[in-house]
């Protein structure tokens, strides 16, 4: 009896009878119409925001991430880059921020910027120049501040 040997995603080969071609046919068609399928994002905070404000108006609760990082960097030029609000020093970026489905984040978050701030980053998660906020808590506005202008220092190179 002849088999076929069929690999999909680096599964281990499977044989299956020629005899059985129409479910065979069938069996292939669903596994590749499950591998195409779009997968949405695992947040639900994803935005395509054309400014700051429509995406400060999609995400209410960042609108006082946002006033502590216009107060830190008043000069700063605000945009949205990678789907989130940015900050940009002469043409520079300096920080951004994001709201997810349980926290909002600010990026980057540099070594120097972690080992600065420390103590205050204790009770918060910080890896890989991600520094995430749980809506659960206050809006650590001082924090905020002193990242955003360690940022501009940084970019400036001083």
């Amino acid at each position: 009896m002849r088999h076929l040997v069929l690999r999909l995603n680096h599964a281990p080969p499977r044989h299956i009878r020629l005899a059985d071609k129409k479910e065979q046919l069938h069996i292939l068609a669903k596994r590749r119409q499950r591998a195409n399928q779009q997968k949405e994002p695992d947040h639900e905070c994803y935005s395509t925001a054309i400014t700051v404000d429509e995406y400060i108006t999609a995400h209410p609760a960042l609108a006082e991430v946002r006033r502590a990082i216009r107060a830190a960097l008043p000069h700063a030029a605000e945009s949205i880059a990678y789907n989130m609000p940015a900050y940009k020093i002469n043409d520079k970026p300096v920080i951004y921020f994001a709201g997810w489905k349980r926290h909002y984040s600010i990026y980057p978050a540099s070594s120097q910027i972690v080992e600065a701030c420390k103590a205050e980053l204790a009770p918060y998660t910080v890896e890989k120049g991600t520094i995430r906020f749980p809506y659960t808590k206050p809006v650590p506005v001082e924090l905020i501040q002193r990242i955003a202008k360690l940022r501009a220092r940084e970019v400036n190179g001083q």
